[in-house]
């Protein structure tokens, strides 16, 4: 993977001369190459991109939760700041709803989400809650971003962005750190 930040020296008003970012690119394993220009002018229709979040505001992983939700609402903020002048009409929401790190609620509030037009949802967070939704969303072509998923039955190709590495490739992180640092017992705390 690579990601590299393109630079632009301009000249200013005073006859200095400002490094002034003007785009990005990206490679990763799984994907294709992405060449992003940000001086360009993008043209737009108009309309509000609905961006869904399942999030646990209440339950076991709350304070997660809160601050994926201040996160998003800077997001948002930032993009509606950053299209206005590329993309003029065009505006970003956020619909939040709350999981409480329960599965059936997860699957029951992305239900609701998609009824209004939502096709892309970060969330859900854990492992139970995503494999309760990952049919429905597959079903209704939803484009999930798991913060925190990382049960290897769902380490498969899909319509789901992981963005933890799956439970299978942190055995075998764990397993290496503990053989360089010759540790040979471990305790493990789990959660329910």
């Amino acid at each position: 993977s690579a990601r590299y930040a393109r630079y632009r020296v301009e000249k200013n008003g005073n006859n200095n001369y400002t490094w002034r970012l003007s785009g990005n690119y990206v490679r990763t394993r799984n994907f294709p190459p992405a060449v992003n220009d940000f001086t360009k002018t993008y043209y737009s229709g108009g309309g509000t991109a609905i961006i869904g979040a399942l999030l646990p505001i209440t339950g076991q992983l709350s304070e997660d939760g809160g601050e994926a939700q201040r996160t998003l609402q800077i997001a948002k903020e930032a993009a509606n700041l950053y299209f206005a002048s590329r993309a003029p009409g065009l505006s970003f929401s956020v619909e939040i709803r709350d999981t409480g790190t329960n599965p059936q609620k997860a699957l029951n509030v992305l239900k609701e989400l998609q009824k209004t037009g939502v096709k892309v949802c970060l969330g859900p967070y854990g492992s139970a809650e995503l494999m309760a939704v990952e049919s429905f969303a597959a079903e209704n072509g939803i484009i999930l971003i798991s913060p925190a998923s990382s049960a290897l039955s769902l380490a498969k190709p899909d319509r789901i962005v992981r963005l933890t590495v799956n439970d299978g490739i942190q055995a075998k992180a764990i397993t290496s750190l503990l053989e360089s640092k010759k540790l040979e017992h471990l305790l493990i705390i789990y959660r329910e």
